[in-house]
Order: C-alpha cells, then sequence, then structure tokens
C-alpha cells in the first residue's frame, strides 16, 4: 500500500509539475501574442505617419513648384512685354527716320524742279 501512496505522490508531483509548466507556457504565448500584437500596431502607426508626411512633403513640394512656375511664367512675361517694347520703340525711330528721309528727299525734289 505505501508504495500505491508513493506512486500516486509521484504521479500527484507530475501532475502538479506539468499543469505548472502548461500554466508557465501559456502565459508566455500570452505575453509573446500581446508584444507581438503592440509591435504590430507600432508599425501600423509609423506607416500611418510615414505615409502621412510623405504625402504632406509632396503637397509642400508641389506648392513650391507651382511657385516657382509662377514665379517662371511671371519672369518670361516681363521680358516678353519689355522686348516688345523695346521692338516697338526701334520700329518707330525707324518708321520715323524713313518719314523723316522722305520728307527731306521731297524737299529736294521739290527744290530741285522749282530751280527748273
Amino acid at each position: 500500500q505505501r508504495i500505491s501512496e508513493s506512486a500516486g505522490e509521484e504521479r500527484t508531483k507530475r501532475d502538479d509539475a506539468h499543469n505548472a509548466l502548461s500554466d508557465e507556457v501559456r502565459r508566455v504565448e500570452e505575453r509573446c501574442s500581446a508584444a507581438v500584437d503592440a509591435a504590430r500596431s507600432d508599425a501600423s502607426k509609423s506607416l500611418d505617419a510615414a505615409t502621412e508626411k510623405y504625402q504632406s512633403d509632396a503637397e509642400q513640394r508641389t506648392a513650391a513648384a507651382t511657385k516657382a512656375t509662377t514665379h517662371a511664367v511671371r519672369k518670361c512675361a516681363a521680358e516678353a512685354k519689355a522686348t516688345a517694347d523695346d521692338a516697338r520703340e526701334a520700329t518707330e525711330r525707324v518708321v520715323l527716320a524713313a518719314v523723316a528721309e522722305a520728307r527731306r528727299a521731297a524737299e529736294r525734289d521739290a527744290e530741285r524742279l522749282s530751280r527748273e
């Protein structure tokens, strides 16, 4: 009977040890699962933040490019206007010079005709 009691005690010790080990494994699995969930959540938040920053950076670059383009267009328009003004003034000078030359030529012809 003592052997039977001793064997029963050994089984109880083994079962208790097995149960304690199973409980510890369960706790480790729960902690690991929680750590994995937290890491996934952190990664998701980081991805969201990076995506938002990238979008914000892209919007800022687009705004800067738009401003630069607008500035370049205005600068080119001002240069084109200045060139057109210069060309108009030069054309006016050429026309006025041609008119003055034609007038002088007409006056010379008229003077020559009046002498003849």
